[in-house]
């Protein structure tokens, strides 16, 4: 029968690498429970460094996490020649993601929320088969320490979000780069909290685009034309603001004026054409890196009209061009309880906070969670500044 101990007798070596805390401690309790020595990391540097001091027998690691993938972590490992068996755990289940996890170089790719039997049954599995001795990566220029944050840069930037009680949980500085799930029951202001933060930084001099899946594109822009004091044409016309419109098509009205807009058949290639096509007039791009706000609202409506791997795979991608666009922050805009847990807990593995309002007892808004500091979680007023 398999043991977790080796020839010599001792204890077989387990790095464990995931940046949910409780996970990770919960993952790390069973292993050791079942017999083996743990070490767990919070990031994919941290696993390099850990890799660098001492061979392992057996790696498992998270696929989304800040800073550095999983899937860039098994690249790293199998580039640098060591065999050791890895497994991938992921909340993304699609054939696709498992795909791209074993072209990587990872040996057994375990669903979230994992079961602990048949976890531990093909850790067991793969120890037991005939690996190569464990071999420590080899000499490589130093890993830089782990950032505080979840992007990919490390860049805080001073800007408003046009809520003084949240730029004071936030200590004045938001993320370049971040993308924010914004949870709320409807009327719980989420909305309005979205078209402030994109006039916001409008203000400050950053692109920003909106894309309005569910709300009427005249009224939004007559909104953000009030907010921002009339000067919505100034900021179009000088390649600062973009809308797309996704709302047209999926109200039933069908025409539209605006230029950046699906017709026909809703499609997330489409919708996802419209907003290259909308980012590229505003140097969101891969060249230009222009950075800056973007606003999808909502994200609810997806889930409606499509299959739950497709949208997905969407929204992760456009999480996924924050970096590669210059630093495009995005609020992902969700109507509370239009998602089941297992679909809510897959959003907010690839998110770098959560944002939550409510309408009662009062209109309020807290920060569940932030992956760049320490912060309160407790709920404030809702009052803007102007």
């Amino acid at each position: 029968m398999t043991t977790p101990e080796n020839l010599a007798g001792s204890k077989k070596k387990i790095l464990v690498v995931d940046d949910d805390e409780d996970i990770r401690n919960l993952l790390s309790f069973q292993l050791k429970i079942a017999g083996y020595e743990v070490t767990g990391v919070s990031n994919g540097f941290s696993a390099l460094n850990a890799i660098k001091s001492q061979p392992y027998d057996l790696l498992i690691t998270d696929a989304m996490m800040p800073q550095m993938s999983g899937y860039d972590l098994v690249q790293v490992v199998r580039a640098a020649g060591i065999l050791t068996p890895i497994v991938m755990l992921t909340a993304l289940d699609t054939e696709q993601d498992a795909l791209m996890a074993f072209r990587n170089g990872v040996d057994h790719f375990e669903n979230k929320p994992y079961t602990i039997g048949p976890l531990l049954a093909n850790v067991a599995r793969l120890l037991a088969d005939n690996h190569p001795a464990p071999a420590a990566v080899p000499p490589v220029a130093p890993v830089p320490p782990p950032n505080p944050r979840s992007g990919l840069t490390g860049k805080l930037v001073s800007g408003n979000s046009g809520l003084p009680g949240l730029d004071k949980v936030l200590g004045g500085k938001w993320p370049a780069g971040s993308n924010i799930l914004v949870i709320g029951e409807f009327g719980s202001g989420k909305s309005t909290f979205g078209r402030r933060y994109l006039v916001e930084g409008l203000r400050n001099g950053e692109p920003a685009m909106m894309i309005t899946v569910d709300d009427n594109p005249v009224s939004i822009r007559n909104e953000l034309n009030s907010l921002s004091g009339g000067k919505l044409d100034d900021y179009e016309q000088t390649d600062k603001f973009r809308l797309v419109d996704a709302s047209s098509w999926s109200s039933g009205v069908g025409s539209t004026k605006e230029r950046f807009a699906i017709s026909g058949r809703l499609e997330l290639t489409g919708l996802a054409g419209a907003i290259i096509d909308a980012g590229s007039e505003l140097g969101q791009t891969t060249s230009v890196k222009a950075g800056g706000r973007r606003v999808l609202d909502s994200i609810t409506s997806l889930f409606v009209y499509f299959d739950l791997p497709s949208v997905q795979r969407f929204l992760m991608q456009m999480a996924r061009t924050a970096t590669s666009y210059g630093e495009v922050s995005t609020l992902f805009l969700l109507e509370q309880g239009a998602v089941d847990d297992r679909t809510l807990n897959n959003l907010k593995y690839f998110m770098d906070g959560i944002f939550e309002f409510r309408a009662e007892p009062r209109m309020e808004m807290r920060v569940a969670n932030l992956k760049w500091q320490e912060h309160s979680k407790d709920w404030f007023p809702i009052k803007y500044s102007s």
